[in-house]
């Protein structure tokens, strides 16, 4: 198991202990759109910034920083571990809110053609990728408490702003489109880890632990 791999599993731990509230979360989040089975994995690919925040903020409270420390991790793995997690969770939601929308969508006679779960599982990594580009770098530098409003909101008025300008819905994208959201999440979580490496030095320079020997 690589460095970022125990990271990633550490993080799973961490956020395990709250996973009623997740587990709440979801559940409205389908209950509230079973009507509109389209919007269902797009649905729950939003709670994974949710859980991202969540972890960050489990994170401040019982000064998890402190035993990132002491773990024989460099800080370089510990970042790029947050990523692996928020990427496995996006996965799992994914892998449990697509047959699902389906089984609703059958159950209502819904049209759910191959073409519309292309877009819907394009516009669920997009929006969920660009929103934990933009969390976790914050987050590293400043803090959940400090900008937890702020990586909530930001994401939801870059993609309000966005969208419309390139004429992507959930239902109508071109496949032109979908290559572009794809690769937009894509280049997005890749900026925001060079930027999170950045932040993370900035705020390790300015706190009163550092890490063992020889790490990064």
């Amino acid at each position: 198991m690589t460095a970022m791999t125990r990271m990633a599993v550490l993080d799973l731990r961490t956020i395990a202990a709250y996973h009623r509230q997740t587990l709440l979360t979801a559940a409205v989040a389908i209950l509230g759109l079973a009507r509109q089975p389209v919007f269902v994995v797009p649905a729950l690919a939003w709670v994974v910034p949710l859980t991202v925040g969540m972890l960050f903020q489990i994170s401040d409270k019982e000064d998890l920083q402190i035993l990132y420390a002491v773990l024989p991790l460099t800080r370089h793995a510990v970042l790029a571990g947050h990523y692996l997690w928020a990427l496995a969770a996006f996965l799992t939601t994914t892998a449990v809110g697509t047959p699902l929308a389906l089984v609703l969508a059958r159950a209502q006679n819904v049209s759910f053609p191959g073409r519309a779960l292309a877009a819907v599982l394009t516009v669920s990594w997009a929006i969920c990728a660009i929103t934990i580009a933009i969390q976790i770098p914050l987050f590293t530098r400043f803090g959940y408490t400090r900008v937890s409003a702020l990586t909530t909101f930001l994401p939801m008025l870059l993609i309000g702003l966005v969208a419309p300008r390139l004429h992507l819905t959930v239902t109508t994208p071109t496949p032109a489109d979908l290559v572009l959201l794809g690769l937009a999440g894509a280049i997005a979580l890749l900026a925001s880890f060079t930027i999170a490496v950045a932040a993370d030095r900035s705020r390790a320079s300015r706190s009163s632990w550092s890490r063992p020997a020889g790490s990064r």
